[in-house]
């Protein structure tokens, strides 16, 4: 892929095959996808794309750093920065997120509900 064809999306996935599927999903739908492997790398990442990225889509569960306390500390570096949620579990974490009107989507979901969530979200951001 040469140049960015459309937004930059930062994956946050511990699970190496989720992280794989969702990459290729993405990418094969046109978005340049960075991948982060916790909560700490994404921070990391995110410092060293900021101009680039549009939207997170993260895990909630993670070791290291959860994906809402990375969320939480990307925000404070760009207030605007939009996240999508992702957990194959359904308990306080979760509905905390959703209480808090944050978009949390319950794994397994299809590639094509993942692609209509983020189009949706995308959409959202230019408006």
């Amino acid at each position: 892929m040469n140049k960015i064809s459309r937004e930059t999306i930062l994956l946050i996935e511990d699970d190496c095959e989720i992280r794989n599927l969702y990459r290729m999903i993405l990418e094969f739908n046109g978005y340049n996808v960075i991948e982060a492997v916790d909560g700490e790398d994404g921070i990391a990442k995110f410092l060293e794309h900021q101009n680039e990225i549009r939207l997170l889509v993260s895990d909630v569960m993670m070791p290291n750093k959860s994906g809402k306390e990375a969320y939480f500390e990307i925000k404070k570096l760009k207030k605007d920065i939009r996240v999508i949620f992702t957990s194959a579990h359904n308990n306080e974490a979760t509905k905390t997120l959703k209480g808090a009107g944050l978009i949390y989507m319950q794994k397994p979901f299809s590639p094509e509900d993942l692609l209509l969530k983020i189009k949706e979200v995308l959409a959202e951001f230019k408006e």
